[in-house]
């Protein structure tokens, strides 16, 4: 939380000061795992700690909204939209690796960064990650300055989106670490997501995005991924582009699922408003 706080500040400062997106991103890349390799250095952390604090928050700079309006403008032929939003989006994830590098290199130490890779994060069992899932929505919702009503809806579309993902991967019964599963699991919650958004938000009066986007970054983004993808780079160790592509093809799955729910939500409202005997 305190780096959450520190680098929250730093990016808002930045931008109130002027400077562009990508060297805010970078500033605040950069703070995170400086002030991991802090806390660490003097033992204020152990390194599964740092491991987790590290990740936790590079999630939070992920490019969400950006990722899923790509997906969304590729998907539905708006190419010169998503192009822009691409060359944003890849702007964004070099600003994460350049921070981390940077890091790294002023640090003199880059297996700091580099050792952390090999921690292992263990899998929540289904009540602790549907309690996470809804803090963490919730939080979200606040942090974006989402309305008091919102905050319960959000909770609720953090949990659905846990609890059908966690339901997916046991039905499909293969090993966690297979990219192409982690994605098949994602891609489904997100679809599930993405339609029961689509339905719900003209009840409630409120976007759709303003239901999914908490519930992406409390239960769907690919943070342990992404770390270690980091710091796989940042410490030149072997492996660390595909690490990283399994990170981006997740967070690719998590956009084309949103489109396809919000896509189905739309089409069964729509034949639900349809006046009876029209063609």
């Amino acid at each position: 939380m305190g780096v959450l706080v520190v680098a929250d500040r730093a990016g808002w400062a930045l931008g109130r000061g002027g400077v562009p997106g990508y060297y805010a991103t970078f500033a605040q890349a950069a703070l995170v795992a400086g002030l991991g390799i802090l806390a660490l250095s003097f033992e204020v952390l152990s390194l599964r700690a740092y491991a987790s604090a590290t990740a936790a928050n590079l999630v939070l700079l992920l490019p969400v909204a950006s990722v899923v309006a790509l997906a969304q403008d590729a998907i539905t032929r708006f190419g010169t939209t998503a192009a822009v939003r691409l060359i944003n989006t890849v702007l964004v994830f070099g600003a994460l690796f350049a921070g981390i590098a940077t890091v790294g290199f002023i640090a003199r130490d880059v297996r700091v960064v580099g050792n952390a890779e090999n921690v292992q994060f263990v899998a929540l069992p289904i009540s602790f990650a549907l309690a996470a899932a809804a803090v963490g929505a919730v939080a979200g919702a606040v942090a974006a300055g989402g309305a008091a009503r919102l905050l319960p809806f959000a909770a609720l579309m953090g949990m659905l989106s846990i609890a059908v993902r966690t339901l997916t991967r046991v039905h499909l019964d293969l090993p966690l670490s297979l990219a192409v599963f982690v994605a098949a699991t994602v891609f489904v919650a997100a679809t599930v997501l993405g339609a029961v958004a689509s339905r719900l938000a003209p009840r409630l009066r409120l976007p759709a995005g303003v239901l999914i986007t908490p519930a992406i970054g409390a239960s769907l983004l690919p943070g342990a991924d992404m770390y270690r993808s980091l710091s796989a780079y940042t410490a030149g160790s072997p492996g660390a582009g595909r690490q990283l592509l399994s990170a981006l093809i997740v967070t690719v799955a998590i956009g084309a699922g949103i489109v396809l729910g919000q896509i189905l939500g739309a089409k069964r409202e729509l034949r639900e408003e349809r006046p009876p005997g029209e063609a």
